[in-house]
């Protein structure tokens, strides 16, 4: 085994599948397997729970894999897994995905549709249990920290500069899911220099994670109960049949539906983040003002 070098960050829904499937087809990259093992989070809410099976997940990494990647996309809204993983791996290189935060609330509440945990399936509902949510932030559970405050998940600015706080900024590559949907292998080749390997010739870049449409709501109410049952039991390896049962009761589309009234509402609480977002990364990011 070989231990983790680059951590993937986050941030979830801001391209990190797409990301992590393409680099995990080059020759001297290993990356985690599952792809979230979400060891140095904060609460057990899922991943791994033990040094053993942090391990196991990288028990096929050797020497001939100069960048070995943990992409578990909860680690950046995490308030002590960057401290965490600095004591585990003082050399660490750091990969963070961002997307205009208007975005990423919708289709984080997409996923929890998909995964049984949103407050309502009303977009509307949700956002503003998220606005209560975020006004109580002391007494909130597990569930409502990490899951329901969508407001908090996407305050991308204020946890990138913790994190330039704790690490130094050479040590960190920012990816922006604009450029990687309109210039994936531009991206690519950034990261694949950020992480120190070569081009391996890679031109096919097919979006992965896309949003879907569940077929069967009590198929996908099963499968979340089996898959919350087995991290009870400790049990984090799979055959896949889960995986295989929930694409078969997945359909394309589903994105979904906001009012405009309401994204304005959006893009005004996340404007000062945005501004926050630009100075750490350099890059113009006008269009999600």
């Amino acid at each position: 085994m070989k231990k983790p070098n680059v951590f993937m960050l986050g941030a979830p829904k801001c391209g990190t599948t797409s990301l992590a499937t393409y680099l995990s087809g080059h020759p001297d990259v290993f990356v985690s397997n599952p792809k979230e093992p979400a060891f140095f989070e904060d609460v057990d809410i899922r991943g791994v729970s033990s040094w053993d099976e942090y391990k196991r997940v990288f028990s096929r990494a050797n020497e001939s894999h100069t960048a070995v990647i943990d992409a578990s996309t909860g680690y950046l809204h995490s308030d002590n897994a960057v401290r965490q993983i600095m004591e585990y791996q003082p050399q660490a290189k750091f990969i963070v995905a961002l997307r205009n935060p208007v975005d990423m609330c919708i289709s984080l509440h997409g996923q929890a549709i998909r995964g049984d945990y949103a407050f309502n399936e009303d977009f509307a509902k949700s956002w503003k249990h998220s606005l209560e949510l975020n006004r109580n932030k002391k007494s909130l559970s597990p569930k409502q920290k990490y899951l329901q405050n969508y407001i908090d998940r996407c305050m991308l600015g204020q946890q990138c500069k913790k994190l330039i706080n704790e690490v130094h900024s050479d040590s960190v590559h920012f990816v922006i899911f604009d450029e990687l949907k309109k210039a994936p292998r531009k991206v690519y080749l950034e990261t694949l220099g950020f992480i120190g390997v070569e081009d391996d010739g890679r031109f096919d870049f097919p979006v992965e994670n896309s949003g879907f449409m569940i077929k069967y709501p009590f198929l996908n109410k099963a499968l979340s109960l089996l898959g919350k049952a087995k991290r009870k039991m400790g049990l984090h390896s799979s055959v896949g049949l889960a995986s295989k049962l929930q694409r078969m009761n997945s359909r394309e589309g589903g994105r979904v539906e906001v009012e405009d009234k309401l994204k304005a509402e959006m893009k005004e609480i996340f404007q000062n983040d945005i501004l926050e977002l630009e100075k750490i990364t350099k890059k113009d990011l006008g269009l999600w003002r």
